[in-house]
């Protein structure tokens, strides 16, 4: 069995192939989630990719942020848009992508001291077994209509040695 090849990338770097598999990729996922206005893909600069031979089977999207918590501020790495081909699944490849994903925020993004992600309840398990715990507190976002809280689940792994702080989460902007 051969290994896949998994990869950080910057999305000013991916080629136009990249681009066809990545859509082809989302193109089979079943999101799940509720209809809301998210941050645009081209707004998340950077992508953990795995490939299985020359296909991309599992895909993390990464994302810096300053957002809200109670009254300060604080700079978060928003992880979104986990995706494996449902044919693929079962391998570990999404928790291999996001562990990668999460030694890049803690390598590469300083400022960041939290990744922040937002999934539903089925995915609550896998993002706890690689270090995440559920805010209890609302979180609200950005919306066209105005503010809204978020009906699903978030979820942040500390990276600095902090304690995440109580109190509302926002956002600042279009939830990822």
């Amino acid at each position: 069995m051969t290994l896949p090849r998994i990869e950080v990338r910057h999305l000013s770097d991916f080629s136009e192939r990249d681009h066809e598999q990545l859509a082809a990729l989302s193109a089979e996922i079943d999101y799940g989630i509720p209809p809301h206005t998210w941050t645009a893909s081209e707004d998340t600069p950077w992508r953990v990719l795995l490939w299985d031979g020359d296909r991309l089977a599992s895909h993390v999207g990464i994302l810096e942020r300053e957002i809200r918590v109670g009254d300060r501020p604080l700079t978060v790495a928003g992880v979104r848009s986990v995706m494996t081909l449902p044919a693929l699944r079962g391998r570990g490849y999404a928790s291999m992508a996001v562990s990668l994903a999460n030694d890049f925020v803690a390598g590469e993004l300083p400022k960041a001291e939290f990744a922040l992600l937002i999934c539903l309840d089925t995915r609550v398990a896998l993002y706890r077994r690689l270090g995440y715990a559920l805010v209890r507190e609302p979180t609200v976002f950005e919306q066209p209509s105005g503010p809204a809280v978020n009906p699903i689940n978030t979820m942040v792994r500390p990276f600095r040695g902090r304690a995440w702080p109580s109190g509302r989460v926002d956002l600042c902007g279009l939830p990822w």
